[in-house]
């Protein structure tokens, strides 16, 4: 059974991954629209999320994980901002889990970077 602090920080890296994911959304749609209007429209969302990705790796850290065991804004913001086409085909149910478990991500736990897939 898991502290209600351990529980909240499960719940806030569920979050920071699919924020994460919301944001290379956005960011390919950017890249494979070609209306101005939703290059920059998609291009903001991408933006906004990565900054709601940073609020919520800051708050795990308000429960004590240390760096090593919290996402680094930076880095996230670099793999979004920085990689295209990584994800193939559309996403399905469990992604999300095989993702992490893929990672040897633990309960809890944040690796380094993590916005990878």
């Amino acid at each position: 059974m898991s502290t209600p602090a351990e529980h909240a920080v499960k719940v806030l890296n569920s979050l920071i991954e699919t924020t994460l994911d919301s944001a290379r959304g956005y960011k390919e749609a950017a890249h494979s629209s070609e209306d101005a209007q939703y290059k920059t429209m998609f291009s903001e969302r991408s933006l906004k999320r990565m900054k709601i990705t940073g609020d919520l790796q800051q708050e795990v850290r308000t429960f004590g994980a240390s760096r090593g065991r919290s996402v680094r804004a930076g880095q996230g913001a670099q793999h979004v901002c920085g990689s295209e086409g990584r994800r193939h085909g559309p996403r399905r149910e469990g992604d999300h889990q095989r993702g992490r478990a893929r990672r040897g991500l633990h309960q809890g736990e944040v690796r380094e970077g993590s916005g990878r897939r």
